[in-house]
C-alpha cells in the first residue's frame, strides 16, 4: 500500500508519503525503485506532526470535499459534466482539444492537466485547491470557453 500526505494532510508541496508491505521481496523492490534523494527533514517532521493531529486531517479532508463540490457545481453551471469521483481532483470532458484549452487557461494563472491518452484528448483533470484558486479556475474556464 502506498499513501501520500498530500491533500488529506495538507502537505502536497512537501512530496512526502509512505509505503507498507508484508512481503520482503516487495519491500526490496520498492527500496531499489525510490528516488535517489529521500524526503527532506522538514517534510519528515511535518508528516510526523500531521500523524498526531487527526483534527487537522479532518479539516483538510472537509475543505477538499467542499472545494470539490464547489468545482463540480461550477462545472455543471458552465454545462460541463464532471465524472463522479471522491478524490482531490475532478475529470471532465472539455468538448474540445484539452491541450488547447489548457493553453488558453495559462494567461489567467491556471494550470490543468490535459489528458492525452487515446480516446481522452478532450478530457481535463483539475485539482481541488483553496477556495480562491477554485474560483480562479472557474472564472478562467468561463473566459476561455467564450474565447473559443
Amino acid at each position: 500500500m502506498l499513501r501520500t500526505f498530500s491533500k488529506a494532510y495538507g502537505l502536497a508541496g512537501l512530496r512526502v508519503g509512505y509505503g507498507i508491505a508484508s512481503n520482503a521481496s516487495l519491500v526490496s523492490l520498492m527500496d531499489r525503485m525510490h528516488i535517489p534523494f529521500n524526503v527532506n527533514r522538514l517534510a519528515q517532521v511535518a508528516a510526523l506532526v500531521a500523524l498526531r493531529e487527526p483534527e487537522h486531517v479532518r479539516d483538510c479532508v472537509t475543505r477538499t470535499v467542499r472545494g470539490r463540490e464547489r468545482l463540480r457545481s461550477g462545472l455543471v453551471e458552465l454545462r460541463y459534466t464532471p465524472a463522479p469521483g471522491v478524490a482531490n481532483f475532478l475529470f471532465f470532458n472539455s468538448r474540445e482539444d484539452a491541450a488547447e484549452l489548457a493553453e488558453r487557461l495559462l494567461p489567467d494563472g491556471v494550470i490543468v492537466k490535459p489528458w492525452g491518452e487515446p480516446g481522452y484528448a478532450e478530457h481535463v483533470r483539475v485539482s481541488v485547491g483553496l477556495p480562491q484558486a477554485n474560483d480562479q479556475f472557474l472564472d478562467a474556464l468561463e473566459k476561455a470557453t467564450l474565447l473559443r
